[in-house]
């Protein structure tokens, strides 16, 4: 349970990388973070389909047909898309992160908006951070190989997370500190996250709670890398395809680590 939390964490405050970057302007490339951020969703997208899913069918096959095995995982699948969009939803555009990377913060509403509501915008990544913090605890709990190659990519999603909260307040604040702090303390929700879904959970972890922890799961990061990675790895491009390169790369490096680890 520890070395799970542990991953949660550092996966987390992952945006502390991205909040320097963002208040030492020199260290940052778009390029370097575009092929990451393609990386990264390459990476989650061929674990949650391979991987993850096989884990939730498994857990379901224990006690169902092969048919119903399948519609339940299928159904935790879509469950988990619909359950991102809707807390993705909950969080206006204009103060949504994952809607800002890569975009120059030049207009002043912006800057007032995200000075002036700090306490929301908490909230806001809270339910967002939250789901992502309880997935890659539970995965790693269930497999710490499969939970660290989870956690290095959520790691890297974090990193332009944080740039985005950063940026907007050190251009109007110039205060490195502040900047760097909020973005440290956004990225400890999921770790939060994780022992709060852990802690009401944990007395009911049967087959069938795993079949649909682990189907929701993969839906998530599917979602995830649709809605946020792989947009925000467009945005941050200098030149075409750079983001496809990541992302097959990512796919490449995990189909492989898996295969040795067989």
């Amino acid at each position: 349970m520890w070395f799970a939390l542990a991953l949660t964490t550092l996966a987390g405050i992952a945006t502390v990388i991205g909040a320097v970057l963002a208040t030492t302007r020199r260290l940052q490339s778009r390029a370097a973070l575009a092929v990451a951020l393609g990386f990264s969703a390459g990476a989650l997208v061929y674990v949650s389909m391979t991987d993850i899913l096989a884990k939730s069918l498994s857990a379901f096959s224990e006690l169902y047909t092969a048919t119903a095995a399948y519609g339940l995982m299928a159904t935790a699948f879509f469950v988990g898309i619909i359950a991102m969009v809707a807390i993705d939803r909950f969080i206006p555009t204009d103060i949504n992160p994952d809607d800002q990377e890569g975009v120059e913060y030049k207009r002043s509403r912006i800057k007032r908006k995200l000075l002036h509501s700090g306490v929301f915008i908490g909230v806001a990544l809270c339910l967002h951070n939250f789901p992502e913090g309880f997935l890659v605890f539970m995965t790693a709990l269930d497999d710490p190989t499969v939970g660290v190659a989870i956690a290095v990519a959520l790691a890297i999603h974090n990193i332009p997370e944080g740039i985005a909260i950063a940026a907007p307040l050190y251009a109007a604040t110039k205060d490195k500190f502040k900047s760097i702090a909020l973005a440290g303390l956004t990225g400890l929700a999921e770790p939060v996250g994780a022992l709060v879904g852990y802690l009401l959970l944990r007395d009911y972890l049967t087959p069938e709670l795993f079949g649909w922890v682990f189907g929701i799961v993969a839906g998530m990061m599917v979602c995830i890398c649709v809605n946020e990675l792989l947009p925000a790895a467009h945005r941050f491009e200098t030149k075409q395809r750079q983001t496809s390169y990541g992302f097959i790369a990512g796919m490449a490096v995990l189909a492989t680590s898996i295969t040795f680890l067989q």
